[in-house]
């Protein structure tokens, strides 16, 4: 595992089952809102229409997590029981982790390799160790007078709306679902528009491992459309959101106009490295260089500008020239 290539990447995406429906209640619905036609960014190549979420949509794949939630078949099983099935999870993800590569490729143009030794592998790991941590979420019991008793409980949010970006698209899933799932909350995701087959497929294997139907549920769609309707919702406790500072603050807005919902905005800038006089100029200025062309650039830690001392410009361009020329295409 980990190991292929896109030497035959087209003859090898022809067979992918692509997913192209919502995933509420642990079935396959369609959407009632305008489909999505997403182009591979590969080759140009149409790919099949997504159904997509409407504002009625998302409010039934709300209350099919509200609903799990409130049964308790995931929300009130022993921790050891869930993080047992995470881990199931991450096998089912590792298994097919070959299959999640390619559909990543396709959708979003990321080189197989890359999407199988970076991505998928992340992926199984953050599911492997959240589901080992499940069950060492440990309450408190503080030090009080003699004759006081003071108790902390920890107890899951309820919903976990969990909205996410193209560029690691199943890398942020997974680190707002493996969480959230492993202390018993229930998650509606909203994924990016350009990569909704890897996260359809990503909720089936989660069904096939055993989480329980409503546990997980998959409502492509628009941010205007599904991302709003999830952050405007009376019923969702909590929004998880990587993006951009300016769709970061209309979550905030959503929530503030709507019932309050916990938001956990992880939101991009113009990241800087800053070196000072007496660092390793040319670690330091390939490390940045190498951080910002990786993913073709496309990452929140990307370091798109260098704060050098004057005297070092000239030779910090040089290098950072460098390894451009070294890190881009022919």
């Amino acid at each position: 595992m980990f190991t292929a290539t896109g030497d035959d990447w087209a003859d090898r995406v022809a067979t992918l089952p692509l997913r192209t429906r919502m995933f509420i209640d642990g079935v396959w619905e369609e959407g009632s809102a305008a489909p999505l036609i997403p182009v591979s960014p590969r080759d140009g190549r149409a790919l099949p229409p997504i159904s997509t979420a409407s504002v009625a949509d998302v409010d039934r794949a709300v209350r099919s997590a509200r609903t799990a939630f409130d049964s308790g078949a995931w929300s009130r099983i022993a921790p050891r029981e869930r993080g047992q099935l995470l881990i199931a999870f991450a096998q089912k993800i590792h298994d097919n982790a070959e299959e999640l590569a390619l559909t990543i490729s396709l959708e979003m143009g990321k080189p197989v390799r890359e999407a199988l030794q970076t991505e998928l592998r992340a992926v199984v790991n953050c599911f492997r160790w959240y589901g080992e941590a499940a069950d060492k979420v440990l309450d408190e019991l503080p030090v009080t007078a003699p004759n006081s008793l003071a108790l902390v409980t920890r107890e899951p949010a309820g919903v976990v709306a969990a909205v996410v970006p193209w560029n690691f698209p199943l890398t942020m899933t997974a680190w707002k679902l493996a969480p959230a799932l492993a202390v018993g909350n229930s998650v509606v995701l909203k994924p990016a528009e350009h990569t909704t087959f890897s996260a359809l497929r990503l909720a089936e294997l989660a069904h096939e491992a055993g989480i329980p139907a409503g546990v997980l549920n998959v409502t492509p769609g628009t941010g205007q459309v599904a991302g709003r309707a999830l952050g405007e919702h009376h019923d969702v406790d909590v929004v998880t959101f990587t993006g951009s500072p300016e769709v970061g603050r209309m979550f905030l807005g959503y929530s503030a106009a709507s019932n309050g919902k916990r938001v956990w905005p992880e939101l991009g800038g113009k990241t800087a490295s800053l070196v000072l006089p007496d660092a390793d100029l040319e670690r330091a200025v390939r490390a940045t260089a190498d951080g910002c062309f990786y993913n073709q650039g496309q990452m929140c830690t990307a370091s798109s500008r260098l704060l050098v001392p004057r005297s070092q410009r000239d030779l910090a361009l040089e290098i950072a020239a460098e390894v451009a020329r070294t890190s881009l295409p022919a």
